[in-house]
């Protein structure tokens, strides 16, 4: 995999045109990677060539009807699904044929993977589909319709600490493997989501520090 990364990373460098065969390919790649953080590797060249909208909605198919891997993987892709078009070298074969999204379609997209993702992290059981949506849930009554309230209220009680562990031995493990074969157990999906938590908690103190300059020990 890290081969592959390396490899497509040097092409995108240079002009790279995409054929219409490359879609699935680089979607599929994205979702398989086991990594969450450099499946975006596989998933920006596909935004730039392809538009937003057909990279969400493809995730969105995957997250609707795809095994349980899948669901999960498409949830990890999401996260950079959004990313700005910063590579112009990547170019679609048949732009014509690449169905951009348009500025309006954003929210429509978002909406629909919204409360599908909520959907499917109540009623799916399977620790690594709630693990891989559950960073990406906004899970305020605010951010949905009414109709939707019960499920924030259900997928809250689900999020909780406590209920990850009551009635489950943290030594289960996970059904998809991690990497390289390994199989992750419940103490490692609750430690990797508090891993997670921090380390996007970090990227953000980053970001204000280079708008303000502000350091830990100068904050007050």
């Amino acid at each position: 995999m890290n081969h592959a990364r390396t490899a497509l990373y040097k092409a995108c460098r240079r002009d790279l045109i995409l054929s219409e065969e490359s879609f699935q390919t680089l979607i599929k790649a994205a979702i398989y990677d086991p990594d969450p953080s450099f499946n975006r590797h596989f998933l920006e060249p596909a935004l730039n060539a392809f538009g937003h909208r057909r990279v969400q909605a493809s995730l969105l198919g995957y997250l609707r009807a795809g095994t349980d891997i899948e669901r999960a993987g498409a949830a990890n892709a999401w996260y950079w699904s959004a990313l700005p078009l910063r590579m112009p070298t990547v170019r679609a074969e048949h732009p014509a044929a690449t169905g951009s999204a348009e500025p309006d379609d954003a929210p429509t997209v978002g909406a629909e993977w919204y409360e599908t993702a909520l959907r499917e992290f109540v009623s799916n059981e399977h620790l690594d589909v709630r693990r891989c949506i559950l960073p990406g849930l906004p899970l305020r009554k605010s951010a949905c319709p009414p109709e939707l309230h019960g499920l924030v209220d259900a997928a809250v009680a689900i999020a909780r600490p406590a209920n990850w562990s009551a009635g489950n031995d943290l030594d289960k493990q996970a059904v998809g493997t991690i990497r390289n074969g390994l199989r992750g157990d419940l103490r490692w999906i609750l430690l990797h989501l508090t891993e997670e938590t921090a380390r996007h908690n970090g990227h953000l103190d980053i970001l204000r520090e280079l708008l303000d300059g502000r350091t830990r020990d100068r904050i007050r």
